[in-house]
């Protein structure tokens, strides 16, 4: 991504009415899909897309759920009467209904650096998706970072739009 257009990020991401793939480099099968899970609506929205990449092709899908805390509340996202644990498994259960595998990573850090630390693996994503919430820090502070890094590099990143 030209260093132009992500100085300019605030701006297009906030006025940006809908989803939209960033596809540096050649286009390269999808066999691996990191899906960064943040909130209840955009995750939703998020997967509305996923599914039929994943399902079209034949990916494997990786679940990032992003905890705000510096240390993850296990006993908060895995209770079984808990917000969190039901849809966590909804998104599982979404993807699986459609027969794609859903594996799923929690780490500990801060958000940015969770992600940052997953994209590192060595085994890599063919995609990173991730939703865009209110004027699109988060996903600025990403694509800035992934830049600098050059973390998944000549890779597509898929940003949605939550609906408002």
């Amino acid at each position: 991504v030209a260093g132009f257009l992500l100085e300019q990020t605030p701006t297009w991401l906030a006025q940006a009415p809908a989803p939209f793939l960033l596809a540096p480099g050649p286009w390269r099968p999808l066999r691996r899909l990191l899906v960064v899970l943040r909130g209840f609506a955009s995750d939703a929205r998020l997967l509305d897309w996923v599914v039929p990449l994943a399902r079209q092709s034949r990916a494997a899908v990786t679940l990032l759920v992003l905890s705000h805390l510096p240390c993850p509340n296990l006993q908060a996202l895995f209770c079984r009467e808990g917000p969190h644990k039901a849809h966590i498994d909804s998104c599982r259960r979404r993807l699986e209904e459609e027969g794609t595998s859903a594996r799923l990573v929690i780490r500990q850090g801060l958000p940015l650096n969770q992600l940052l630390d997953e994209l590192a693996q060595p085994h890599g994503y063919d995609l990173l998706a991730l939703a865009a919430e209110g004027q699109g820090v988060f996903v600025t502070q990403v694509l800035m970072a992934l830049q600098r890094r050059r973390l998944h590099a000549q890779r597509p990143v898929l940003i949605v739009k939550p609906p408002v």
